[in-house]
């Protein structure tokens, strides 16, 4: 789980959800933020909660106060239970998570609530996932809920054998900078294949100077699926080799080895495709942001993604080969010369 960007979204979240007409000397008040994404394909499941909050002092002065975004850790009690059985829940503990990045809010490490170890909770994937959140300090609670992500599958021929980005001897009318083709058939949520957005990574891992494995990631746009079983993702051959260059330092004193090519899937929700959409930054005329949440009593999103690693491809040989041209230090393994050009 990347924490960091639990904590930039839920911050953008707050400062962006300001109203510009309040009673400035209005006593303190708070509002629940809630930010928890189930992930079927992870052990650990986390929910980060905290407060939006308005009061006499400005903004960085509460900010800087760990009791302004945090709640005390005895004051909440978080639970998930499945379909309609209240009386079976799965209840998280409090932890803290390190603050990574400098700023004028609180210093103190974070506060996540974490549930471990989590595989049976998700023992029916049809079901509805419901997030409780009692305050005992003032008897409030908070809800959600959420379907999981199931049944989404890669086309096998697209990704058994080596990736192809370059071709030396290409047939007419093609060039020599091939693309490589990732189909799927399309995940389900809740009875549908529509709305869910799909980000499909490469991540190309090397070795410098035969000690230090090192790994860039080639992100790709994301793509919100339609309503049909079927999508798929270009990767090209060209821009693959530019991303190389761009990203990988000319340095005459390091040897590097190509290792291998990972597929990072990230399958997001149709609540998480619509968030996503909602917060980005405006860029028309008009400043005016619309809200979405699907807290009750609270602000924020509770849904859920898929996260899936396919590792362990490789480069074919002609591809190695361009490799060894873009001035990068890139030498070929023994295991790696034997292949051949075809």
């Amino acid at each position: 789980m990347n924490y960091k960007s639990y904590f930039s979204i839920l911050t953008c979240m707050i400062l962006c959800s300001c109203e510009t007409d309040f009673d400035v000397t209005a006593s303190y008040n708070d509002t629940m933020v809630v930010y928890g994404l189930l992930d079927p394909t992870q052990e650990l499941q986390s929910i980060r909660i905290n407060k939006s909050y308005l009061g006499r002092e400005d903004a960085v002065t509460m900010g800087a106060n760990y009791d302004s975004i945090q709640y005390p850790v005895d004051d909440l009690e978080v639970s998930i239970y499945v379909g309609n059985d209240t009386s079976n829940r799965f209840y998280l503990t409090a932890d803290t998570i390190e603050k990574n990045d400098d700023g004028s809010f609180a210093t103190d490490n974070n506060v996540v609530y974490m549930l471990h170890e989590s595989e049976d909770l998700f023992d029916d994937s049809s079901a509805v996932y419901n997030l409780v959140i009692v305050n005992k300090e003032n008897n409030e609670i908070t809800t959600s809920s959420t379907n999981l992500i199931t049944d989404f599958e890669l086309i096998k021929s697209d990704i058994s054998g080596p990736f192809r980005f370059y071709d030396p001897t290409p047939a007419p009318g093609n060039t020599n900078f091939p693309f490589k083709k990732i189909r799927w058939s399309s995940a389900i949520y809740n009875g549908s294949y529509s709305d869910l957005t799909y980000q499909i990574d490469l991540q190309i891992n090397y070795l410098e100077d035969n000690k230090d494995t090192l790994s860039i990631l080639w992100k790709q746009a994301p793509i919100i699926s339609q309503p049909v079983k079927d999508g798929e993702i270009i990767l090209e051959g060209q821009q693959f080799f530019n991303f190389l260059s761009n990203n990988i330092s000319q340095d005459p004193n390091k040897i590097r080895n190509f290792l291998s090519l990972d597929l990072i899937i990230s399958i997001g929700s149709p609540e998480l495709t619509k968030y996503i959409n909602i917060n980005q930054p405006s860029s028309g005329i008009s400043q005016e942001r619309l809200e979405y949440t699907n807290i009750n009593n609270g602000i924020g999103i509770f849904s859920s993604r898929s996260t899936r690693i396919l590792s362990f491809f490789n480069l074919d040989r002609c591809s190695l080969d361009h490799l060894l041209t873009l001035d990068r230090n890139f030498v070929l393994t023994d295991l790696q010369n034997q292949l051949q050009c075809q």
